[in-house]
């Protein structure tokens, strides 16, 4: 760009010139410029003087005066953008000041009264004044020192701006708010209450290895630590009825629920039904204490422990058909109705024989023998034996062999127990404490085959002998 000046005008600028250039040599920078940076370094409580003015200040002193001639000013008047155009405004702004610092000026008493978010907004506003006073002075240095004063001005813009976003970041976060001891209270565990467990009145129940158990499982779990602290809830029934539902608890983990909510809903008019029917040629576990059945009366007192045969029965039955009907209610309703159901002794064994063929099953009586057994689960029949005294009962009881494993274990559903379902277990152990044993196909699939020995299916079926045959747990 280019300018046409006429001799007057140029007199004025060379005058300008030199003014500029005394004041500077004097060490008096432009008023409005100082300010903003004395402005800075207060606002931030910081005495360091600004690099790029002293810069500047240096390289006046040791210039020499330019002279004004034809055609060279033009590029001068370009350079020179660092001060305002009018020579007179420039020399008597020298004493003017300006109000930047003017949201210092509250009294003591005003600042007093502050509130920490409004003193934070206060320094914020004026950290972000003291910035653009900053970044003028920075262009100033960049016009003259070049790339140089380029990088000194990016930083400088950039130190102010992680400043201001800082403070803005603290006064508007909200304070993190503490937990309150209620909170703190709810998300701690539920500590079991022992306070009211009588040991030597559960001892005349249950005897001192099962009261220790009891007792033991009470340290960990409330529900336990309740039944054990009310033993008399589970009497209603006799005291055989309450050592064997304390024995439950004690014994089986996953039992407990059912015993904790018997005394509120034993007993029950009627049961519930399976969820889904399994798969065909799978068969189901279900137990006795089971809440859709275990609070019916059965045998004249809890289903839990008087329906191990209907239970076992029904594992069979659901497993080989692959139907939803036929649950432990169902198949301990048909024994009631059919006369099978014995008065505190369970059920009679004749009704394992009696009902298969109105099931559609065919029921046949192996040899107790590890190879008679191996035969039938091999050709997929489901087998239900008629144990006595020994691992799972205390009387007589009835359970499901589902299968055999690749060791010739057993694969055992125990109606009464969890712990004894999930074991593998040795044949000869089973066929020890056996007294009759069941072995179910479906009826279409066994036309033509044996059904054992002839004297072997008639009495067993009847009940088998010494009394065994009903699934009275001793109760």
């Amino acid at each position: 760009m280019t300018y046409s000046m006429d001799n007057e005008a140029r007199e004025r600028a060379r005058k300008r010139l030199e003014a500029r250039t005394a004041r500077l040599r004097d060490d008096k920078p432009r008023s409005s410029v100082a300010e903003k940076v004395a402005s800075a370094r207060q606002a931030f409580g910081g005495d360091r003087s600004t690099d790029a003015l002293e810069r500047r200040a240096r390289h006046v002193r040791g210039a020499r005066p330019r002279t004004v001639e034809e055609g060279s000013f033009d590029e001068y008047e370009q350079d020179d953008g660092f001060f305002d155009d009018d020579a007179e405004a420039d020399v008597s702004a020298e004493d003017a000041k300006e109000p930047d610092d003017a949201w210092r000026e509250d009294s003591e008493d005003a600042r007093g009264g502050l509130d920490v978010q409004d003193a934070a907004k206060r320094v914020a506003d004026g950290a972000r004044t003291a910035a653009a006073g900053v970044a003028s002075a920075a262009k100033g240095a960049v016009e003259t020192l070049g790339a140089r004063g380029l990088a000194i001005a990016a930083a400088i813009v950039a130190v102010f701006a992680i400043l201001i976003v800082g403070i803005v970041q603290c006064t508007a976060a909200p304070p993190a708010e503490e937990a309150s001891p209620e909170a703190e209270q709810q998300a701690e565990p539920e500590k079991p209450d022992t306070s009211k467990i009588d040991e030597a009145a559960l001892e005349a129940v249950l005897g001192p290895d099962v009261t220790k158990k009891l007792v033991d499982e009470a340290q960990k779990n409330a529900d336990v630590a309740w039944i054990a602290s009310n033993p008399d809830k589970y009497a209603d029934d006799g005291d055989v009825v309450q050592r064997r539902l304390l024995t439950l608890a004690a014994t089986e983990p996953e039992a407990v629920p059912f015993v904790r909510a018997f005394p509120d809903k034993y007993p029950q008019e009627s049961g519930e039904k399976t969820d889904q029917a399994p798969e065909k040629g799978t068969v189901p576990t279900y137990y006795m204490w089971d809440e859709r059945w275990g609070y019916t009366v059965y045998s004249s007192t809890t289903f839990a422990l008087t329906g191990s045969c209907p239970t076992a029965l029904s594992m069979a039955y659901q497993g080989l058909t692959g139907n939803s009907d036929g649950t432990p209610f169902d198949m301990g309703a048909l024994a009631e109705r059919l006369g099978y159901m014995t008065e505190f002794s369970g059920t009679d064994a004749g009704f394992l024989q009696a009902v298969a063929d109105e099931m559609g099953l065919a029921c046949t009586h192996p040899e107790i023998t590890a190879d008679s057994i191996e035969s039938a689960l091999q050709s997929g029949a489901v087998l239900v034996f008629n144990v006595g005294a020994g691992d799972f009962t205390d009387g007589s009881s009835f359970v499901v062999a589902a299968g055999q494993n690749d060791d010739g274990t057993l694969q055992i559903h125990d109606p009464f127990s969890a712990t004894n379902t999930a074991k593998s277990w040795d044949v000869q152990t089973v066929i020890d404490q056996t007294y009759a044993l069941y072995a179910y196909t479906l009826a279409d699939a066994s036309d033509g085959a044996e059904t054992g020995e002839g004297e072997d299916a008639g009495p067993d079926a009847d009940g088998g002998q010494d009394g065994a045959g009903n699934d009275n747990d001793s109760v």
